[in-house]
């Protein structure tokens, strides 16, 4: 599909490589086709960034994503290689998925929107002592 020119890998990037790295990328992808449980640290990350988000669609990235933030995808390298290639094509919907990304990010994420809750949490535990 000819997307050797537009898609690159990398290992795993230290914090301070990373950011580099998101400043940079149109489309950031997680692949996974295993795990139920624990989601991927990256996308708190690709969320904050309020990048466009390619995942495939399992129940690991559904804990976290929906159809709304993100394009979720068949666990399938030909499917994922055309949802790329979609998206290169479509850059309005690379847009408006970066910012619903980082809206979402925003609205439930956040450092304030964490201080709220462990302080709820915390105020609960103080009234039921």
């Amino acid at each position: 599909m000819k997307l050797e020119k537009c898609v690159n890998l990398y290992q795993r990037k230290s914090p301070e490589k990373l950011a580099e790295f998101l400043h940079r990328a149109n489309i950031v992808v997680s692949p996974r086709i295993y795990g139920e449980n624990e989601i991927p640290m990256k996308i708190y990350d690709y969320l904050n960034y309020g990048k466009c988000i390619l995942a495939s669609d399992v129940p690991i990235h559904r804990n976290i994503l929906n159809s709304e933030i993100a394009l979720l995808e068949k666990p399938d390298p030909v499917s994922f290689a055309k949802s790329i290639v979609y998206l290169r094509n479509n850059p309005e919907i690379v847009a408006e998925l970066e910012i619903k990304s980082k809206k979402y990010f925003e609205t439930n994420f956040s450092f304030e929107k964490m201080k709220e809750r462990y302080n709820h949490l915390l105020k609960d535990l103080i009234h039921s002592i």
